[in-house]
């Protein structure tokens, strides 16, 4: 009889709950899922802009999240349950001019908390930090598609460092850009040649890595996702045709969703200075077709002819995989058309076509 009283005792000793305190408690990591290293633009007193986060946790639990920073103003919203891992953000805009660092806090009950620090995040319409480099001499450009009103349209653009003060911004209409003060596509530019940190412009942030530039705030954003800047690392740098620059190829492009502007666009050039040129323009598919002989007469300005006349002035620059080094047969070739005066252009970067 003792030892089945025994037994009991120890059956119910099993079975009683743990207490909280002894119960496992649970270990939150968290980390941000971009680069640190790399500026984030965020409105100055206007609309937030989402930081997200990889979560995990040893234990289910309920994690909440708090973001701080001077000059910053957050909004994180409440608890969440996390099971093993989850994403969890923070809304951030700025409250003053400059370049911020965003500490975000995880917290759950019985749990360590984790502060995770973002540094570079950088309010629209800072005044820009004195330089200690120049980019002068580097361009890059992006092509891609902008989502607007449930449609895709293509969309282009070019960034140019024109000196050690200006950049230009835009496709260049007939030739290398010129810049001596601020308007019309030039804008003033600060480069930090110890962090790589770029500034272009009011809109513009980035970091020079390597021969290639990471930007957040040049490319349009993507509507659809709600964004308000948009991040690309452009990793073929250009070279502006120097002056006399013969090719022999052919070169295509063709959007693929709705037609706005130069939309296809092909070019045979030939080492003897003749060409072919096709281009269509437009959602009425407007086509230019032209031939004769072609002139690089100034770093990037194309000349073409045909009968004699002008027919277009244009910017030719050569893709390249570092800088100095164009490769326009394996990585193609931007052309911009401007007209027989070389006004308000328009083009595409061009593959070769094999």
């Amino acid at each position: 009889m003792k030892t089945l009283v025994a037994a009991l005792a120890v059956t119910a000793t099993l079975l009683t709950p743990l207490s909280a305190e002894a119960q496992q408690a649970p270990v939150l990591t968290a980390s941000y899922t971009r680069d640190p290293s790399l500026p984030r633009l965020v409105t100055l007193n206007g609309d937030t802009t989402l930081f997200s986060f990889a979560v995990t946790t040893t234990e289910a639990t309920t994690v909440t999240v708090t973001g701080a920073g001077p000059g910053l103003t957050t909004l994180a919203g409440s608890a969440q349950p996390v099971s093993g891992s989850a994403s969890l953000g923070v809304y951030v805009a700025a409250t003053t001019p400059g370049s911020h660092t965003l500490s975000v806090t995880f917290s759950a009950p019985s749990a360590a908390p984790v502060v995770v620090d973002v540094p570079y995040v950088v309010a629209t319409r800072s005044p820009l930090a004195p330089s200690t480099g120049s980019l002068a001499g580097r361009s890059y450009g992006w092509m891609g598609y902008e989502n607007v009103m449930e449609s895709s349209t293509r969309d282009s653009s070019m960034l140019t460092f024109v000196n050690a003060t200006y950049a230009y911004v835009g496709l260049p209409p007939a030739g290398a850009p010129k810049c001596t003060k601020a308007g019309k596509g030039c804008e003033p530019y600060s480069y930090d040649s110890t962090t790589g940190f770029v500034q272009v412009g009011g809109y513009i942030v980035g970091k020079v890595l390597g021969d290639g530039l990471y930007t957040d705030g040049w490319i349009p954003a993507d509507e659809e996702d709600g964004e308000l800047f948009s991040t690309y690392v452009a990793k073929e740098p250009l070279t502006f045709a120097p002056k006399g620059t013969r090719l022999g190829g052919r070169w295509h492009f063709k959007a693929k969703y709705y037609p706005a502007g130069i939309w296809a666009q092909s070019v045979t050039f030939r080492k003897n200075g003749t060409y072919q040129l096709y281009y269509q323009v437009g959602a009425q598919g407007e086509r230019h077709s032209f031939s004769g002989t072609y002139a690089v007469t100034k770093p990037g300005r194309i000349v073409f002819k045909a009968r004699g006349r002008v027919v277009q002035v244009g910017t030719l620059a050569l893709a390249g995989s570092a800088i100095g080094k164009p490769e326009p047969r394996t990585l193609g070739l931007w052309l911009v058309l401007s007209g027989p005066k070389g006004k308000h252009g328009d083009g595409n970067l061009l593959k070769p076509v094999r």
